[in-house]
């Protein structure tokens, strides 16, 4: 049996902005992404509304199929208690940007929630707190080894 590449998430609270931010490595499932929604909702610093930057620049995404998009969408707006308050994707090629416009107007559908990707964390970080992107940047620096929850999600049992 070929074992999957590996999949991590890698959680820093930012609880004075409310708002975490959640980066990714790995090679994207619809299956790794419920495990690592399923962890995130369980952090701690985690309550719903909160804001969320999500950087996929290190995970591949362009390997979701669009019937696990829209299976995405309905995991999501099925729990309400579970939706942010806004949030920004940071990816890195053309292709990437391409879903995550997708998966954001699918997801806003109805509902009253403002999503925005971007290619750079520096853009994510002016959108969601313009005018605090250095400061976050040096926070994110600091806090990344000292506060950061990992999660593998490689294995299913993870």
């Amino acid at each position: 049996m070929v074992e999957p590449p590996p999949f991590e998430a890698h959680v820093v609270p930012f609880p004075e902005y409310d708002f975490m931010w959640v980066t990714f490595s790995g090679t994207l499932s619809l299956g790794r992404l419920t495990r690592a929604h399923q962890n995130y909702l369980a952090h701690p610093d985690y309550h719903q509304g909160i804001e969320e930057l999500l950087d996929f620049r290190d995970a591949s995404i362009g390997g979701l199929r669009g019937d696990e998009v829209r299976m995405m969408r309905h995991y999501v707006q099925g729990q309400p208690e579970a939706m942010p308050g806004r949030n920004v994707m940071v990816v890195s090629t053309a292709l990437e940007f391409g879903i995550g416009r997708m998966i954001a107007s699918m997801i806003e559908q109805g509902e009253p929630l403002e999503r925005h990707v971007a290619y750079s964390v520096e853009d994510a970080l002016e959108w969601l707190r313009p005018g605090k992107s250095a400061e976050l940047l040096a926070l994110y620096e600091q806090r990344a080894g000292q506060t950061a929850t990992r999660f593998d999600l490689t294995k299913k049992t993870a």
